[in-house]
């Protein structure tokens, strides 16, 4: 499902909704005119921290345990969450780009440059991290990290580690769970529509192999549901009318 901005659809109910300034400010960074419907939502509840601290309760605490977190941290804080949600598989939770064959996982640097795209400001790599940190520390977002050994070289070489936010960061912002249930679905119908993966890349190494058996099981924990059961691999067109109805 995708929400149009109303500049290009006749439908008179679409066309005389408004649209936050939140959103719309995502919107145009990204030179978009729709969004899904997960992420709208999204980006309005999470607008609500800047005046609502304990909206994000378990972040308030990691910010400040005695007392509220100041206003701009907040606010900036917002503005981080805005463009992770903008990467975000709806299915499954994961962090990075659909693709045929996998899900390219999304590397920091690309999500500060889309923070500069949509809010036309810089923001220092030692401030991104220092956010992320505390999203970690919240339990809202796990960072997996893929790191490779270079046979040739012997060398370890650092490739975009897995990332996902987790049901936890959902929750507190107030999606029901059964809303949230059906959104996953309908996420994976389109992908497979599109013949797009969201499946995480694997790697050749023994080592990596092992840490990608482990990430998912910690994933899976993480968003309440079973190991590839919001997987396209195992989703194929002759699932479809069972997986529909």
């Amino acid at each position: 499902m995708t929400v149009n901005l109303g500049r290009e659809c006749p439908n008179k109910k679409q066309s005389s909704r408004s649209y936050s300034e939140s959103v719309r400010d995502v919107l145009i960074g990204l030179g978009k005119t729709k969004i899904a419907e997960p992420t709208r939502r999204f980006i309005d509840k999470v607008s609500g921290y800047s005046s609502k601290p304990y909206l994000l309760k378990s972040l308030n605490e990691v910010d400040c345990r005695q007392r509220d977190s100041q206003k701009r941290v907040r606010v900036r804080m917002i503005r981080v969450l805005s463009v992770i949600i903008t990467y975000i598989d709806w299915s499954t939770f994961r962090l990075g780009v659909a693709k045929p064959k996998e899900l390219d996982p999304v590397k920091h640097a690309s999500m500060r440059k889309r923070y500069a795209a949509i809010y036309g400001e810089e923001i220092p790599e030692s401030t991104w991290f220092r956010y992320i940190d505390k999203l970690v520390r919240a339990g809202y977002l796990h960072s997996e990290a893929m790191d490779l050994l270079d046979k040739e070289e012997g060398k370890i070489k650092g490739v975009a580690g897995y990332k996902w936010l987790t049901i936890k960061l959902f929750k507190e912002i107030g999606f029901k769970a059964g809303w949230l249930d059906s959104q996953r679905q309908q996420a994976l119908e389109r992908l497979c529509k599109a013949k797009l993966s969201n499946s995480w890349p694997e790697y050749g190494s023994k080592l990596s192999k092992q840490k990608r058996a482990d990430a998912l099981n910690l994933e899976s924990y993480q968003t309440e549901s079973n190991q590839g059961q919001f997987e396209t691999h195992w989703y194929d067109e002759d699932a479809v009318s069972w997986f529909t109805h």
